[in-house]
């Protein structure tokens, strides 16, 4: 569906306001008890605890590694500069996740306004700050959240791309070049981002707008390219994002799957 015309600008209504507002207070009572009463506060397991270590390694100058990417580097890296500017703590990483999960608030609402109008824009954003998972996730050493920031951040280009293509004004493939980037690197915090390039693109050249979809294309792929880079690099594979997928894919889907995780046969589960 294209963007409605004359949508509201990034000024946040009162009703949004109201939103958020609970939005943030819900987050400082959970943040409280999470802090007061979880022993997984700053007891990391399973991925979590792969997420910290890497950043500690990275915050002490191993840059490069000697690895392709196992898991998406983003999220990881972005973790690391937080650790070299304000030390390791993970409650300053809850609290900025938490703004993080604000923002997508905002961005929830922006996307809902600019699509269907400001009733759906609110009604949109108070729906996914009652969603628990949002809050629980923010609370998590994990990409979960960025990669939501990034993906809605994507999806708010795409409109605003689908928006200047309608209007016919100037500047519009390179609209679509942004877009592209940002889809290009949201997938380095959530893999699965990757598949919108070629699927819108793909939408757009089946309205036979064949110069937007290279453009979205193109910067889906300048988004891969310092990933692509870094495996090509240090490891002689031209993976472009992180190995982790198929591995993962076959967790969820061989014959002994059970819906939940567990190590697949002939896997040790670690990376």
């Amino acid at each position: 569906m294209k963007p409605r015309s004359g949508h509201p600008a990034w000024a946040i209504p009162e009703s949004l306001a109201i939103v958020l507002l609970a939005a943030a207070l819900f987050r400082a009572v959970y943040f409280f008890f999470y802090a007061r009463d979880s022993i997984f506060f700053d007891g990391l397991i399973l991925d979590s605890a792969v997420y910290d270590s890497w950043a500690g390694r990275i915050a002490a100058a191993e840059w490069l590694g000697r690895q392709a990417f196992y898991f998406p580097p983003l999220y990881p890296y972005l973790l690391a500069l937080l650790f070299r500017s304000a030390g390791p703590s993970l409650a300053l990483v809850y609290l900025l996740q938490a703004l993080l999960g604000l923002v997508n608030l905002v961005l929830i609402h922006r996307i809902g306004a600019a699509l269907f109008g400001p009733r759906v824009g609110i009604l949109a954003a108070a729906g996914a700050a009652l969603y628990g998972p949002f809050a629980f996730f923010e609370m998590k050493v994990l990409g979960t959240t960025l990669g939501l920031t990034l993906n809605l951040a994507a999806l708010a280009l795409l409109v605003a791309a689908e928006s200047a293509a309608a209007g016919g004004g100037r500047g519009v493939r390179g609209r679509w070049l942004l877009a592209g980037l940002a889809i290009g690197i949201a997938a380095a915090c959530q893999p699965g981002t990757v598949l919108l390039g070629p699927l819108y693109a793909g939408s757009l050249a089946w309205r036979r707008a064949t110069p937007a979809a290279a453009a979205l294309l193109l910067g889906t792929v300048l988004g891969l390219l310092p990933v692509t880079a870094h495996n090509l690099y240090v490891a002689g594979d031209l993976l472009p994002l992180s190995g982790q997928g198929g591995t993962t894919f076959y967790q969820g889907n061989n014959p002994s799957a059970a819906g939940m995780y567990n190590v697949a046969p002939g896997f040790s589960g670690a990376p």
